[in-house]
């Protein structure tokens, strides 16, 4: 899958493939085999996910937004408290590329307790505002690649568990065997749908 960058400056894009490479590093996704790899070009064939950065305030009072083929990245958040943020900054912007990332693959947001440190997981920002990292946790790994069939692999898509965080809600009761789920299959750039 390619990504490109738009509008950023040498650091960003730096902050950009350390994202990815959060994704893309042996123990998550060996060779791409276990999902799609995420490379920083334009060039190839397959879909191109546009990254650009904003300056000024987010408008949902996030540092990023991904919808469609774009990622949307903010100079600045407001939160709910009030205070207003940085997300430029260097560790934060990797955060934020590397949670739209996991958007794109398929991953939905996991703010509940115990998701802190995960990539999927709320960024959290402390009374003294010191940023506490987040990081692509090994059952995100999992889950993408579970939900993410490559062309190396035949196998069928099971309901999904995160099991270092929570059980998604499509899943009745827990039980793996009542799930019927829709697949995005990127490779294929087209829908799958198995039960």
């Amino acid at each position: 899958m390619q990504v490109r960058g738009t509008n950023l400056t040498a650091s960003q894009s730096s902050a950009l493939q350390r994202g990815m490479d959060q994704w893309n590093n042996q123990s998550c996704n060996t060779g791409g085999r276990s999902f799609p790899r995420l490379q920083q070009s334009a060039q190839g064939a397959g879909r191109i996910i546009d990254v650009t950065f904003i300056s000024g305030l987010s408008p949902n009072g996030t540092c990023g937004s991904f919808a469609g083929n774009l990622i949307k990245v903010y100079e600045l958040a407001r939160l709910p408290d009030g205070r207003v943020v940085p997300c430029g900054r260097s560790d934060i912007l990797e955060d934020t590329f590397a949670h739209e990332l996991g958007h794109l693959l398929g991953l939905d947001d996991q703010y509940g307790s115990g998701c802190s440190t995960h990539i999927m997981g709320q960024a959290t920002i402390t009374s003294s505002g010191q940023y506490v990292q987040r990081a692509v946790k090994p059952g995100e790994c999992q889950k993408v690649a579970d939900t993410n069939e490559t062309p190396q692999e035949q196998v069928a898509v099971d309901c999904l568990v995160a099991p270092d965080c929570q059980t998604p809600p499509s899943c009745p009761n827990g039980n793996p065997q009542l799930c019927s789920p829709i697949v995005l299959d990127l490779d294929r750039q087209g829908f799958e749908f198995t039960s």
